[in-house]
């Protein structure tokens, strides 16, 4: 079932050639929400808090147990999977690529292993495939690209030694121990999905000597003591996002790590201290991230209380707003397509849970037309005064 309900953005009139914005209200569209029934399946309890979306606009979502494609049942407790019968999601939501194939990992009702799939393909089992000889130990969130790769983070051992990699159903990509552009890999977070494009570039976070690099299995991209639009970086933080580009973004760290931000690889997208239209931004929340255009999607939480969910410097969608006349009270880590379209979970007063795109279809073309500016944008303060 789907509703639209009232939520901020601007309407945008095109007259002989001049663009003017108005403060009217543009909706947002729910896509599935506590109580629905989809699909003859009726939601209910907690709705998964991680949705993906590609860029056809189909939205990959769990509840119940059950994965979604829109509102159709993708895959069911029940569903036969190369031999395996699928229970649960495991290890973290399921993602989908421009193909609209979903990957994800699961396991039995009574699990042997962790089991990696794409659709109804069985790819992949802990407990009955190795890797590089090597029996895996641990299980980190999916990635998928379009070629069909799926990747994630795990481990294995190496006599009384843990070694963790990010590795694909037949090879590893990064492995501890070895150097990216010359500097060691001394370990890779296994709680945390590691971003991959479609060039096959698997993205990690990585610490030597207490110096953290963001990197693929090509080379580092980003390095702590690096400086971006005029500040230089004191730490990172895990969650970043690559592009087919190999461009970056992510959660840094700056000013003696007191200050904290959005960053590209070659610019700023919001710090702490920006203000949108009279809230202040304090901090950021789980992953970002960024599409083929360049822009980035983040979670940032204010210093008045609350969140607000972002594209690139406007707030699109915050704590307080209203769904269905019922007001937002959390809202989930958001995924973006190409056309600027992102899905994210939210939370409100009623107790329920929903799955939502914002800004609706027809507002998200006009973003990524270049159109639809100036939702709520943030006034900051010019570098000497950070």
């Amino acid at each position: 079932m789907k509703s639209r309900a009232t939520a901020l953005a601007t309407m945008v009139m095109v007259c002989s050639g001049v663009v003017s914005m108005s403060a009217e209200a543009a909706t947002v569209q729910v896509l599935a929400r506590t109580g629905d029934v989809v699909d003859g399946h009726t939601v209910s309890g907690a709705i998964g808090n991680r949705p993906d979306i590609n860029n056809a606009g189909q939205v990959v979502w769990m509840a119940n147990n059950h994965i979604f494609i829109d509102e159709a049942i993708h895959i069911a407790p029940g569903t036969n999977i190369g031999g395996r019968i699928y229970n649960n999601v495991y290890g973290g939501a399921p993602v989908i690529n421009n193909h609209g194939v979903v990957g994800f990992s699961f396991r039995e009702s009574s699990p042997a292993g962790t089991l990696f799939a794409t659709d109804t393909t069985l790819q992949f089992g802990t407990g009955d495939s190795t890797v590089n000889g090597h029996s895996l130990t641990s299980v980190g969130a999916v990635s998928i690209n379009d070629a069909g790769m799926i990747a994630w983070a795990s481990s294995f051992r190496d006599g009384t030694q843990s070694i963790s990699v990010i590795t694909t159903p037949t090879q590893f990509l990064i492995q501890q121990g070895n150097t990216i552009s010359g500097v060691p890999v001394s370990s890779i977070p296994s709680f945390s999905r590691h971003a991959l494009n479609s060039q096959g570039e698997a993205l990690v976070m990585f610490a030597d000597n207490n110096i953290r690099h963001y990197a693929t299995q090509n080379g580092v991209i980003v390095s702590q003591g690096n400086t971006i639009g005029g500040i230089t970086l004191t730490s990172m933080d895990h969650g970043g996002s690559i592009n087919d580009h190999g461009d970056i973004a992510f959660m840094g760290f700056f000013a003696g790590n007191t200050r904290r931000g959005i960053f590209t690889n070659d610019r700023v997208v919001a710090v702490n201290g920006d203000v949108f239209d009279g809230l202040t931004l304090h901090s950021f929340n789980g992953g970002v991230d960024i599409n083929n255009a360049g822009q980035v999607a983040f979670l940032g939480t204010f210093v008045q209380g609350g969140s607000g969910l972002f594209l690139d410097d406007e707030l699109l969608l915050k704590t307080g707003d209203l769904i269905d006349g019922v007001a937002i009270t959390g809202l989930g880590i958001p995924a973006l397509n190409d056309s600027g379209l992102i899905t994210a979970h939210v939370s409100l007063a009623d107790g329920s849970q929903a799955i939502v795109l914002v800004p609706e279809p027809a507002s998200a073309l006009l973003i990524a037309a270049g159109l639809l500016v100036g939702v709520r944008r943030r006034f900051r303060m010019p570098p000497a005064a950070r």
